[in-house]
């Protein structure tokens, strides 16, 4: 300490740390000195967030020559206007203060323009980004000024300051225009609709995508997978879209082929079939053959799938198509007179595929795409028997196939409400009337009370599961006639009965006639199990015609199997025929 320093003023102090110390506590002309002229940066720092005075800090903010200085006062005089409504001194307050000060005063204008003219000119002598972001609180009665000075000059300091005093579209506003510094620090802070808008029209990737990444709204996976977005961008978040409802709109709307697309395979394995096919309709007219070959693999309008084998211009579409339809012709005719070969080459593999895969789907159509399904079997039925016909009967919703196998008439009855198949052959039947049945679930029944009454129903069992059924000498009466008949005959029905999964074959009459379990869109060939079993039943006849039968059918001789309980005719056998096991009288 110099002697001086006895003498003057402890503001004054040589020693800048009593000056520090000092300037605590000085009125408003001593600060003003201390401001203005002590050659200490941290001595004017210490006074400057000791003072309370707006337009002190302001000046100095302005004026300084020590940047460090010029930002503390910046930040101190914003913190100090956050809780204050006027930037200017009252003129009481300026009495006895230097001309400078008033002067000072003067020049940061009156209290009715508050900090406007202080900021426009802070920002011409110092525009640095600290003192731009420590400007930030003197803007929360002017939205659009904070928001014109960040969109300016949008750096990450600033942005970072400005944010709490934005709204969210001036935020979505920013995040769009910023570069990436600026704009992933505003992507944090906006919720779902904000973070869309970002991810459709930001200028900066990385903001986009850090956008995309924040998102977890399935409105909005949806409204960027429509929009003009980055392709990546909305691909992969049509990839997150879970709902059928939503999956639907991108499917009807979206511009890229192959968001329809997957949406499309997401869509089908959560809806029912017909859901599926009937959306499937409005993808055959898409402009994008990818889509329209899709739609062809789902739609079930026949005659458009027709059309559309014949006549699409792009042959992955005629392709898919030709694989789709059901007519065989047709099927045959594009295999010979399609220009391309792949679309020949699938047409050929159309040619023969099972009927399970071709018409399984079309099982519940109503008039008139039902018939047109069963219609074209029952061709493919026909073409394998010479000089036949096809007949339909709406009326009893049935279809007939009439033709002739080795001279022999032969009818193919369709039920096409089920697809259920009957093959019928006109015969002279010389022996009583044989009803074989084969039910897997029918068990051997036992007599009541020990024996068989005349009333009894009976069951005679001929093969596995396969047997004739009803009161007890007709019952007998048609295992008997069974019996005298040649293995040559009865042999190959009975295996027939199980391989062919027959549900019944009668031996009557005038006819003979067998029907299949399964529907003909679940068997895997049934047009050659209809021929197999037309040829069944014409060797039958004629092996019953060459066989020479006794006058008089012989009366049953009837066992019962230990071992499963069946009844049977014991006459020429060995073996149980419902379980094989040996027969033990």
């Amino acid at each position: 300490m110099g002697f001086a320093d006895l003498f003057r003023p402890r503001w004054k102090h040589s020693d800048p740390t009593v000056r520090i110390q000092a300037v605590q506590n000085l009125d408003a002309r001593s600060a003003w000195e201390v401001a203005t002229t002590d050659p200490d940066s941290s001595v004017r720092k210490a006074l400057l967030l000791a003072t309370d005075v707006h337009t002190l800090l302001a000046h100095a903010a302005l004026h300084d020559a020590d940047p460090g200085v010029r930002e503390v006062a910046v930040r101190h005089l914003a913190e100090e206007m956050v809780h204050s409504s006027m930037f200017a001194l009252t003129d009481h307050l300026q009495v006895g203060m230097p001309a400078a000060f008033r002067s000072a005063l003067k020049e940061l204008g009156t209290a009715e323009e508050g900090c406007a003219a202080f900021v426009r000119k802070l920002l011409e002598t110092d525009p640095r980004p600290s003192i731009k972001a420590a400007l930030v609180p003197l803007y929360q009665d002017d939205r659009e000024g904070l928001l014109a000075l960040v969109r300016a000059d949008p750096t990450p300091d600033l942005v970072a300051a400005a944010v709490e005093h934005l709204d969210e579209e001036d935020l979505v506003r920013i995040a769009i225009e910023a570069p990436a510094a600026a704009g992933l620090g505003i992507v944090k802070n906006l919720d779902e609709e904000g973070l869309v808008k970002v991810i459709c029209h930001a200028v900066s990737e990385e903001v986009r995508r850090a956008a995309a990444e924040r998102l977890d709204w399935q409105d909005g996976f949806v409204q960027v997978a429509l929009s003009d977005a980055p392709l990546d961008l909305r691909r992969s978040l049509a990839a997150r879209v879970i709902y059928p409802s939503d999956l639907e709109i991108l499917i009807k709307k979206a511009k890229d082929p192959e968001i329809r697309t997957s949406a499309f395979d997401r869509y089908a394995g959560q809806v029912s079939r017909d859901e599926v096919a009937e959306l499937a309709v409005r993808l055959l007219n898409d402009a994008d053959p990818v889509v329209r070959a899709l739609g062809v693999r789902h739609a079930d309008e026949v005659g458009r799938l027709e059309k559309l084998a014949r006549s699409d211009p792009d042959e992955r579409v005629r392709a898919a198509a030709v694989g789709r339809v059901i007519d065989p012709a047709v099927v045959a005719a594009i295999a010979a007179q399609d220009a391309n070969p792949v679309v020949r080459e699938a047409a050929a593999k159309a040619v023969n595929q099972p009927w399970k895969e071709k018409a399984a789907r079309y099982r519940d159509w109503e008039d008139p795409l039902r018939w047109k399904v069963v219609r074209a079997f029952a061709g493919e039925v026909s073409s394998r028997f010479p000089r036949s016909q096809v007949v339909l009967n709406k009326d009893e919703e049935e279809v007939y196939v009439r033709g002739r196998l080795d001279d022999v008439p032969i009818q193919v009855r369709i039920w096409a409400a089920f697809g259920s198949l009957f093959v019928s052959m006109r015969w002279e039947n010389p022996l009583p009337d044989m009803d074989l049945t084969r039910d897997l679930s029918k068990k051997p029944r036992k007599a009541r009370g020990g024996d068989w009454g005349e009333k009894d129903e009976v069951r005679l069992f001929l093969g596995p599961a396969i047997f004739v059924e009803g009161q007890r000498d007709d019952a007998q009466a048609m295992a008997a006639a069974w019996g005298v008949l040649p293995p040559e005959a009865t042999e190959p029905v009975l295996e027939a009965m199980t391989r062919l999964d027959l549900s019944f074959a009668y031996f009557q009459r005038e006819e003979a006639k067998a029907s299949f379990e399964k529907s003909f869109y679940e068997m895997d060939d049934p047009v050659g199990a209809v021929l197999e079993v037309a040829r069944i039943l014409v060797a039958f006849f004629k092996a019953v015609g060459a066989a020479q039968l006794p006058p008089a059918i012989p009366a049953l001789e009837a066992g019962d199997c230990k071992y499963c309980g069946a009844r049977f005719n014991k006459q020429r056998r060995s073996t149980c025929p419902n379980c094989g096991a040996p027969v033990a009288w």
